[in-house]
């Protein structure tokens, strides 16, 4: 594959994945906020031009905040990076890798002192306040350094790695290693950044064998006595179903006919309104007679007042 990369900045390219010294976890340099007017300043891989270009692949020259122009071809995210963007064109994948748990970040800007427009671009994450004070280098002058205790929360700002590969270029850097997605914050108390994971990809790791049949399947005759229990255990469900529907169909049937034989009446209704009648005829009883309505103390005598005389 042609290696793809800007005039002047050489011919750059990898043949297995980069893997950091233990001590690039800790190489950061504080550059107060004079030097990019950042709130609080800012915890930055190769902040001056002394930069440990042994923390990265070999001619790896960016520097700052200034976006780089390097694109190794082919190339993979070193170990501990993942690739916080792609872009595929058909034939080539190109990503910009950053260490786990940073975020790309990219802005356009004029810098105090220049007079034209650059793009800052780096991988970005948060030191916490919660970390205790860590001692790095800080920058004192344009290349100058000295040691100083920084205390967060501080943004921490690391070196872009800008890749290109295409799909036979996979065989050079492909592993069986598991390779780490996460592009979550820090949450431990340090600024060591590079995950021991394993090797980053940009493509999915491959799936598991499937399990043979000899591993995890059932004899024939097991098959057979869990068949067999499962069809005996549905025909007593069906029977006992079966057995609960008739016995509810009978008791409401014997319901319906209790009722057509023993007609309802109603035991507190009262008797009929009727006037009474007189025994002698001529003589109708002054008023309508209501039983169990009345005192009996209180009731008048159906003869009481009414002389009778014999006739003859």
């Amino acid at each position: 594959m042609v290696v793809k990369n800007l005039p002047n900045d050489g011919e750059l390219s990898m043949s297995e994945v980069f893997t950091p010294p233990d001590e690039c976890s800790k190489s950061w340099t504080f550059e107060p906020a004079y030097y990019n007017s950042a709130k609080g300043g800012l915890l930055m891989q190769n902040a001056v031009t002394t930069g440990n270009n042994d923390c990265f692949p070999s001619g790896f020259r960016n520097m700052g905040r200034v976006e780089g122009h390097q694109i190794y071809s082919p190339g993979y995210c070193a170990e501990g990076y993942t690739s916080a963007g792609l872009n595929f064109d058909g034939s080539t994948t190109t990503a910009v890798c950053c260490p786990s748990n940073f975020a790309y970040y990219t802005i356009l800007t004029t810098p105090n002192g220049y007079d034209s427009t650059m793009v800052f671009a780096g991988c970005t994450s948060t030191y916490p306040a919660s970390s205790p004070a860590t001692t790095v280098l800080a920058r004192t002058a344009v290349t100058d350094t000295t040691t100083s205790a920084v205390k967060g929360p501080v943004t921490m700002w690391a070196q872009p790695m800008t890749i290109a590969f295409a799909e036979s270029d996979l065989s050079l850097f492909v592993t069986s290693s598991p390779t780490p997605t996460s592009t979550s914050r820090p949450d431990s108390g340090s600024i060591e950044t590079v995950s021991s994971d394993g090797p980053k990809s940009a493509t999915a790791t491959p799936d598991a064998p499937a399990a043979t049949e000899s591993s995890s399947s059932l004899s024939t005759g097991a098959k057979a006595g869990i068949g067999i229990g499962v069809g005996g255990a549905a025909v007593i469900i069906i029977i006992l179903l079966s057995l609960w529907f008739y016995k509810s169909r009978q008791k409401k049937s014997n319901a319906r006919v209790a009722t057509e034989h023993n007609p309802y009446m109603p035991e507190l209704s009262a008797p009929p309104y009727r006037r009474s009648v007189s025994e002698l005829p001529g003589f109708a009883s002054p008023r309508g007679y209501i039983p169990e309505m009345e005192d009996p103390g209180s009731k008048p005598s159906r003869y009481a007042g009414t002389r009778f005389e014999l006739a003859g």
